[in-house]
């Protein structure tokens, strides 16, 4: 085989695995699915709202989204009872601001508001029933104009 056809092969190689690591262990959105299977992430740009890296390559790869921006995700259905502390403690790494979950069942709520934790989780028909009393402390209404709204919140919008 001709050098220059090795060196081709090389290159091609290297751009593949580059375009996987990418696609995996540097694409925040497989790192949240894998914590919190099932979560749909999304950008976020309250807390970083310039033009980042990630978001220029978000153009060519629309599910990519980087550790250099501020990221949400949705919940919605688990199976599984979810520990939100414990889940954000492995992802500190990652900016949040906004979590939305829907009918699910929380054993455990996070510290909001920090640089590694989301600055605020929404719930909606959400099962708190393990959660301890001082934790349901921690729970308000997400609009407290509209009474109607059943959503609960921690953090601040």
């Amino acid at each position: 085989m001709k050098r220059s056809a090795k060196i081709g092969l090389a290159l091609v190689a290297i751009m593949l695995l580059g375009a996987s690591w990418l696609l995996t262990f540097g694409n925040a959105g497989w790192q949240i699915r894998r914590v919190f299977p099932g979560a749909t992430p999304y950008f976020d740009p309250v807390m970083s709202p310039d033009i980042t890296t990630s978001s220029l390559l978000r153009v060519a790869v629309p599910f990519y989204f980087g550790a250099d921006e501020s990221l949400g995700f949705t919940l919605t259905d688990q199976s599984t009872p979810i520990d939100l502390e414990a889940g954000f403690a492995r992802l500190t790494h990652l900016q949040f601001f906004s979590i939305h979950i829907k009918r699910c069942k929380i054993t455990r709520l996070c510290e909001v508001g920090r640089a590694d934790r989301p600055g605020i989780v929404v719930f909606e028909d959400c099962d708190f029933s393990q959660l301890t009393p001082e934790q349901r402390t921690r729970l308000r209404p997400y609009d407290r104009q509209n009474p109607s709204d059943t959503r609960v919140c921690i953090g601040d919008v």
